[in-house]
Parts: C-alpha cells; sequence; structure tokens
C-alpha cells in the first residue's frame, strides 16, 4: 500500500519554484503572471490525499482469490480500528 501523490500539484516542488518546463515557463513567458501557491489553498485536495491509500501491484497473475483475501483482511482491520488504535 501507498500514496501515489502527497501534497496537491501546486505545492509541489515544481510549482514552488516555478521553474517550470524549461527557462521558467510558464511562469516567465510572455503570457505568464506572479502567482504563489500555497497548499492551504487546496483544502479539498489535501483531505483527498490524507484520506485514500492505493493498493500496488494488483494485477495478473493475482486472482480473484487473492482480491478476496485482500477484501477480508480490510474488513478485519476496519471492524476492529478501536482495538487496533488504543
Amino acid at each position: 500500500m501507498g500514496q501515489w501523490q502527497r501534497t496537491p500539484v501546486p505545492a509541489q516542488e515544481i510549482c514552488q519554484t516555478q521553474i517550470g518546463y524549461g527557462k521558467g515557463c510558464p511562469w516567465t513567458c510572455g503570457y505568464g503572471r506572479p502567482i504563489e501557491y500555497r497548499q492551504e489553498d487546496y483544502p479539498v485536495a489535501t483531505a483527498f490525499i490524507d484520506s485514500h491509500f492505493y493498493i500496488y501491484d494488483v494485477n495478473p497473475p493475482n486472482d480473484l482469490g487473492l482480491m478476496k483475501l485482500y477484501i477480508a483482511a480490510f474488513e478485519k482491520v476496519m471492524t476492529n480500528l478501536d482495538d487496533i488504535i488504543a
């Protein structure tokens, strides 16, 4: 398990440093304008990132039997959260 993104895109280094894809574009191109990216301006994206995770490598040759084991494991954890967190 893991997270694909850990911060909203505007809070990532490329936007924070505004280096872009070459010579400062798109921020310093003819159509660029001054802009500041602040992670707190993206509360929905941040909440989504903080509340989701992904299971990697769920692909063949994995089968339905393995997927059922994943489901059983998640159900076991989720129904025992109070004991796990304590």
